[in-house]
């Protein structure tokens, strides 16, 4: 892999990397993070509202769930109980006849109800990133491979698991790249390899082939 393949490659990385770190700049305001599969209550107050109703509730998968009413508590509270089902980012957006009249937020769901899951990713990417540099460095081509590897591992985390614990079509489309370019790397260098270990044998042999017959010559 030449100067310009690897400058390309990295400057693919690093584009997405931005992409991913842009969109997990959420323009709605965050609520927290809670647990899938538990009941989460999603509260709203406005003191001055005779109604407070959702609008749609925008699930990971893509589902709108539309026209749901809340239930006020008084004080000017009004709530609604919501399973989340799956793992990602669950838009709220609705409407009242009070306060700003509209709102927009959202809630993360997690396997554990914490933010935890960057880590992984972040870890994986970074260590096949360095140790595809190095192999590239020095020209060894099985750590290139292995660095591929962690790519490729964490390209598949994010797809099945999101990233920023999103896992919409965008953290799986960033999970697919990852997997493309590692296995786009996997393959660059294991015909680096071949073609290398080609020449080494094809030198071997002239030069046993020469040492014969120089041999020879002598005896």
């Amino acid at each position: 892999m030449n100067k310009i393949n690897l400058t390309i490659v990295l400057s693919i990385l690093i584009s997405v990397i931005c992409f991913n770190g842009v969109y997990a700049l959420n323009v709605l305001e965050s609520l927290g993070t809670t647990t899938v599969n538990e009941e989460y209550q999603f509260v709203q107050v406005c003191a001055n509202a005779n109604f407070i109703n959702l609008s749609s509730i925008n699930t990971p998968s893509g589902n709108i769930i539309l026209n749901i009413p809340m239930t006020s508590t008084g004080s000017g509270q009004f709530v609604y109980n919501y399973t989340p089902t799956e793992l990602g980012r669950y838009d709220f957006i609705g409407i009242s006849d009070g306060c700003e009249k509209t709102f927009a937020t959202y809630v993360n769901v997690t396997s554990n109800g914490t933010s935890n899951n960057n880590i992984i990713v972040i870890v994986l990417f970074a260590v096949g990133l360095l140790l595809i540099i190095c192999g590239v460095q020095y020209d060894y081509h099985p750590i290139v491979y292995l660095g591929s590897v962690g790519m490729a591992l964490s390209g598949i985390y994010t797809t099945i698991y999101g990233f920023a614990n999103d896992t919409s079509m965008y953290s799986r489309g960033l999970g697919i790249i990852l997997i493309g370019l590692s296995v786009i790397i996997m393959m660059v260098s294991a015909y680096r390899d071949v073609s290398d270990g080609d020449d080494s044998s094809s030198s071997s042999d002239e030069t046993d082939e020469t040492d014969y017959f120089n041999k020879k010559e002598d005896d």
